[in-house]
């Protein structure tokens, strides 16, 4: 069960909803969404957040000053691993 959820979580992290980087004058503009899910994917790939990690998270979540949907629900997936015991948060 707990591995069904694990999956479920990485599965909509990982959804498709969640846009590519933009090209703008010859580079690629990295969008702040895919600078939190690669924080988190690297957070959770022991299946243990550790406090710093955490508050990495929280910071480049609020580090354009505003919160975007995509931002909400990769936080809010994040959430959900660690309230079901999936990933553990540790100091």
């Amino acid at each position: 069960m707990i591995r069904n959820t694990y999956r479920h979580c990485l599965r909509r992290i990982d959804s498709k909803n969640i846009q590519k980087p933009v090209e703008r004058k010859g580079t690629i503009m990295s969008r702040e969404s895919d600078k939190l899910l690669e924080l988190i994917k690297k957070a959770i790939e022991d299946n243990v957040v550790t406090n710093e990690e955490y508050n990495q998270i929280l910071a480049q979540a609020a580090a354009d000053g505003q919160e975007d949907p995509e931002e909400r629900a990769l936080l809010s997936n994040l959430q959900e691993l660690i309230s079901s015991g999936t990933v553990k948060r540790v100091a």
